[in-house]
């Protein structure tokens, strides 16, 4: 399945990535080239929600997960390539994703519950539930 993203999702996306940078500081190099519409070779169909996690030590290592209306998993793609490298389980069906800089937060619609995974090691660290 290919990820299609509006053009103004992916212009913003792009600006968003390029802004990343710690407040008060240049960034230490240029960022390297990050394509937005990739394929995504993971289980899911109909995918949801996508969220970014900018690896601070090596860009090129940048994640995105991604939830899907028909999975039980929140999928982790590597942002440069597409590559699916994890899914992330524990839900009855992930909704919303964000991320607060190394933790992801996952909404569980059915499961009326919030889970909180560490990044990079998905390890879950903290759920809140109804």
């Amino acid at each position: 399945m290919r990820l299609q993203l509006p053009r103004s999702l992916r212009v913003l996306a792009c600006i968003a990535l390029l802004l990343a940078g710690r407040p008060g500081t240049a960034p230490a190099q240029t960022p390297p080239f990050l394509p937005v519409d990739f394929e995504l070779r993971g289980g899911g169909l109909n995918y949801d929600d996508i969220c970014f996690w900018e690896d601070p030590s090596d860009p090129e290592a940048s994640l995105a997960f991604i939830t899907s209306k028909d999975g039980r998993v929140v999928e982790v793609f590597r942002l440069t390539t597409g590559a699916l490298l994890d899914t992330i389980s524990g839900f009855e069906k992930p909704n919303n994703c964000d991320v607060s800089g190394n933790l992801l937060i996952t909404t569980d619609a059915i499961g009326k519950k919030v889970l909180v995974h560490s990044i990079p090691n998905f390890d879950l660290v903290a759920t809140f539930a109804s």
